[in-house]
């Protein structure tokens, strides 16, 4: 029996991100280690990490800081709570 792996692009990228809170990340420190260990992990090559970084900041996981630089937005989860508790008070 194959043991499927289950590391996505987008999950990798949460996980280096949130093992940082608080810290301003530049590209330069990032990309290179999402680039090994997504390859460690699966065996592929990590197709952009650029983009799949820019889709967490524009769903608001993370903080865009300045031209090449995000944080963990740390409020996510408890924003995204938050939202779906409304929701449920509302169409409930």
């Amino acid at each position: 029996m194959i043991k499927k792996n289950k590391t996505t692009q987008l999950g990798l990228i949460k996980e280096y991100y949130s093992s940082h809170p608080g810290k301003d990340i530049p590209h330069h420190e990032s990309v290179p280690w999402l680039y090994f260990e997504y390859e460690k992990r699966t065996g592929k090559k990590f197709a952009d990490p650029d983009r799949g970084i820019r889709s967490l900041a524009d769903r608001g996981f993370l903080t865009y800081i300045k031209k090449g630089i995000y944080r963990y937005n740390e409020n996510f989860q408890k924003f995204f709570d938050d939202a779906r508790d409304t929701f449920r008070v509302i169409f409930a």
